[in-house]
């Protein structure tokens, strides 16, 4: 049972990143649809693909915020979301919702590998602590990227049952991490099945998507 914050956690700055349930945004600016693009990334020959630890908390991306006077409740603050590293655009999930990246943001297209996704799981957001004590929900995510030639490049299938909860509006700590990284020279599509299950309230979320994403030229 979760019962204070992990008291290791010092975070305590006020950062921009957001997933509202009403828009998707993060940063500070509002997403639209369309390719959504990561930047310059540089081209790598390998192709191999890892999951990295989780994300420093100084990346302002992981701060889930909320709208001024809102109240705690699992089908708005729990939530799942994913996105390309330095997108605007995202794709996410609570119990009473999918918003998906494909639909949402379209393919994701840049000028090289690797190709990297952050995937988070909140309980609840910065200002709106989720009411103590409560047991950390159960997180499972499937995550394949398959290229144009139908081979497989990377794989992840994991759960988490005891996730450790930091400090509110923080994501999870997953014993799998928050970033993916696919090092491909080849187009392919990223297929993304992710869970959160909280017994305390008996909600469900579940994301389900099929990402497109392209390697361009950019010279």
């Amino acid at each position: 049972m979760i019962d204070n914050k992990d008291p290791e956690s010092n975070e305590s700055s006020v950062l921009s990143g957001a997933f509202p349930a009403n828009g998707n945004t993060v940063g500070d600016d509002q997403a639209f649809g369309g390719s959504s693009y990561g930047g310059v990334i540089p081209e790598s020959a390998s192709s191999m693909a890892i999951a990295t630890p989780d994300l420093d908390l100084s990346q302002p991306q992981e701060l889930k915020k909320s709208a001024p006077g809102a109240q705690w409740n699992p089908d708005q603050f729990l939530s799942i979301a994913i996105f390309p590293k330095d997108s605007t655009c995202f794709g996410d999930a609570t119990p009473s919702y999918q918003n998906l990246f494909s639909s949402q943001c379209g393919n994701v297209e840049q000028c090289g590998s690797p190709f990297i996704f952050d995937i988070l799981y909140h309980v609840d957001a910065d200002g709106v602590s989720r009411p103590t004590p409560f047991t950390p929900p159960k997180l499972t995510l499937d995550v394949k990227f398959i290229d144009t030639s139908g081979n497989v490049v990377f794989q992840k299938q994991a759960t988490d049952n005891n996730p450790v909860y930091r400090s509110a509006g923080s994501p999870l700590k997953t014993t799998f991490g928050t970033r993916f990284t696919i090092n491909t020279t080849k187009n392919g599509n990223l297929q993304v099945s992710l869970k959160m299950h909280d017994t305390d309230t008996g909600k469900i979320v579940r994301y389900t998507d099929s990402i497109k994403c392209s390697i361009i030229d950019c010279s």
